[in-house]
């Protein structure tokens, strides 16, 4: 059985020899070839890579063909223009130009337990090899893969053999970024068909329960959960947003996402931003506070842009939809003062409270 993540992500194997991987994670990001530009753009947030070591063409002696994990492509891949992997530095090249960036990687063994990897250098070989050796222990060799693709440094994968492989692991080992970054970096706006698509595109795989169920936090990793990502698992999240997504469709209108913005809708003569909170534990005030300045940064970082891209100027309707009636009439009013919204569901009709924004189109 193909568990419903692997199905709902495109899928990818990149391979390089094990001290490679070792930079890889130390950095957080994978590099490939000029050759592959046209593949690496269509590369999205969410995606799943399998992670190859090879057995040739490496200093690790010792070194076995295998699968040692596989991570999450995360946000912003650049283009790099120095050298950064232990060859590129050795040959000053820039031999893998097309960077890669992690969210999250999940490896089959417990690596290095205080978290020290090493830099890419040629007097590094002994720790970059005791590293290396360390996160093959418990790796999938080639050979016990069925369909596993063996050529080439990059290409898509099939998800019955991601499923062979994950269905095979009982514990997973997660390395994340060492902080979440203060910096706001707006990302472009993504088609939504379908709710399920925020997952598609997710990168996290922690609000899941057939991983978490696998996942230990190795000792020394400062990994730490995206909330925002973990707030849109909530079932009444989801159940809000589909509502309110299905309704916007329906009436003719695109609608768009990204790792910020929850339901961006637009049509030829008004848009509609909304950002779903599940009020389902009485902590309305938080929500609306947080959901407040959500809407105004979304506006000015991502939609505007999207407006400016798109060559389109029609007013924008900013609304807090919530997953059940809110109780503080007063609050909602405090936020028509601003020209917000405040809407929610009572079964699947869209109420509003207080004045009404832009939603009594319906």
């Amino acid at each position: 059985m193909i568990p419903d993540f692997i199905n709902k992500k495109k899928l990818y194997k990149f391979t390089g020899p094990p001290e490679n991987w070792v930079t890889a994670i130390k950095f957080m990001t994978w590099g490939l070839e000029e050759k592959y530009r046209n593949q690496w753009k269509n590369i999205m947030p969410g995606d799943i890579f399998l992670m190859h070591s090879t057995s040739t063409n490496t200093r690790v002696e010792g070194a076995i063909s295998a699968v040692i994990g596989f991570g999450i492509v995360g946000i912003n891949p650049t283009i790099k223009n120095t050298p950064l992997w232990l060859e590129e530095i050795e040959k000053n090249i820039n031999k893998w130009p097309l960077l890669v960036p992690f969210s999250e990687i999940y490896l089959f063994s417990p690596y290095f337990e205080n978290n020290i990897i090493p830099e890419p250098a040629k007097n590094n070989i002994s720790e970059i090899t005791a590293v290396s050796l360390e996160i093959l222990k418990n790796s999938r060799r080639l050979s016990t893969i069925k369909g596993f693709p063996q050529m080439g440094s990059f290409s898509s994968v099939k998800p019955e053999v991601v499923a062979q492989i994950f269905s095979g692991i009982t514990k997973l080992f997660v390395i994340g970024q060492e902080s979440i970054s203060s910096d706001y970096i707006p990302t472009p706006l993504l088609k939504l068909d379908d709710v399920r698509d925020q997952n598609r595109y997710g990168t996290t795989l922690q609000n899941l329960d057939v991983v978490k169920s696998k996942t230990f936090t190795a000792k020394g990793s400062n990994y730490s959960k995206d909330p925002v990502l973990l707030e849109r698992a909530e079932r009444a999240h989801q159940t809000t947003l589909e509502k309110l997504m299905n309704i916007f469709k329906e009436a003719g209108y695109n609608t768009y996402f990204n790792k910020h913005v929850d339901l961006f809708a637009t049509k030829e003569d008004k848009s509609f931003l909304f950002e779903v909170k599940s009020n389902e534990n009485k902590n309305f005030l938080p929500q609306v506070r947080k959901g407040v300045v959500q809407l105004f940064e979304y506006e000015y970082f991502e939609i505007k842009k999207f407006q400016i891209e798109n060559k389109t100027k029609n007013i924008i309707f900013k609304n807090l939809a919530f997953s059940t009636q809110p109780t503080n009439i007063e609050y909602a009013n405090f936020m028509n003062t601003l020209n917000l919204g405040v809407c929610y569901f009572e079964k699947n009709n869209l109420k509003s409270i207080g004045k009404q924004v832009g939603t009594n189109f319906l």
